[in-house]
């Protein structure tokens, strides 16, 4: 059967989170599932961040690569 697995940001906010998001695609496959696509969202508390780089996007790019180079240390 085909499927499309989506998962939150909260579901991907760790590594220990984001390897048991893995494990239960793996799982899933070896069920018998067939994923079509695995659709993630921004990790844990990342949203914001993003939307925020977007707005400031409209002003300058620098400021842009910055926003987003800060938050994934």
């Amino acid at each position: 059967m085909d499927v499309v697995m989506k998962f939150g940001g909260s579901s991907l906010a760790d590594k220990d989170r984001i390897d048991h998001v893995a494990n239960l695609i793996k799982n899933q496959i070896e069920a018998g599932y067939r994923p079509r696509a695995v659709v993630c969202s921004a990790m844990g508390k990342t949203t914001n961040s993003l939307l925020s780089a977007g707005e400031f996007a409209l002003g300058t790019s620098a400021l842009l690569f910055f926003t987003l180079r800060a938050h994934v240390r």
